[in-house]
This record gives structure tokens, C-alpha cells and sequence, in this order.
């Protein structure tokens, strides 16, 4: 998330990776929002033109959600191309997660 982030603006300052992390489990737990939800969201928001100077954080893409996820509904011209494939059975983002001691 961090990552992309970057994308829009490059001088961002260094997260607050535990605040992060709590407001994305809320989005996961309290919102019912899967991971995947999360981030094409947010490479959604990045690409706006308004929403990329204003959606910086988790917190602030929570907060926004709705109001997103009706723009982007009604806003075919930042819609996601036909030429991105997206593979759902992809794993390689649990890469590193887990180490052999914790089973």
C-alpha cells in the first residue's frame, strides 16, 4: 500500500506502520473488505485526479470508501483496462509471512 503511495507522491513521510496496520484489519474485520478489495481500490484512487492527492493513507481510503467506491461505479474513464489480467490465484504476496519454526 505504502508502495503505491509512493506512486502519487514520493516525498511521503515514513507511515505509521501500527496505525496502518489496525485501520486495514478493521477494513478486513469491521468492513468486511477482502485484500484484494483494499488494493484495487486504492490503484483506483491513485489514478484520479483528485482522489491520488487526497486518498494518502489507509485511514483516509476507509473514511472515503463509499464515496469512492460510487465514483469509480460512475466514472468509466479511470476504469481498469482490458489488457490488465488480474490472477486470483496468485499466493506470492504470503511469501515471507510465516518462517518454518512457527508450524
Amino acid at each position: 500500500m505504502y508502495a503505491q503511495l509512493l506512486t502519487v507522491n514520493a516525498s511521503l513521510s515514513e507511515p505509521k506502520w501500527v496505525e496502518w496496520a489496525n485501520t486495514i484489519r478493521l477494513m478486513r474485520v469491521q468492513d468486511h473488505r477482502t485484500h484484494f478489495d483494499i488494493c484495487d481500490l486504492l490503484k483506483w484512487a491513485s489514478k484520479d485526479d483528485f482522489w491520488k492527492r487526497n486518498i494518502l493513507s489507509p485511514s483516509s481510503l476507509r473514511k472515503q470508501w463509499d464515496q469512492l467506491s460510487t465514483k469509480r461505479l460512475h466514472n468509466p474513464s479511470v476504469a481498469r483496462h482490458a489488457t490488465e489480467r488480474i490472477d486470483f490465484n496468485n499466493t506470492d504476496w504470503i511469501n515471507g509471512v510465516f518462517d518454518e519454526k512457527s508450524f
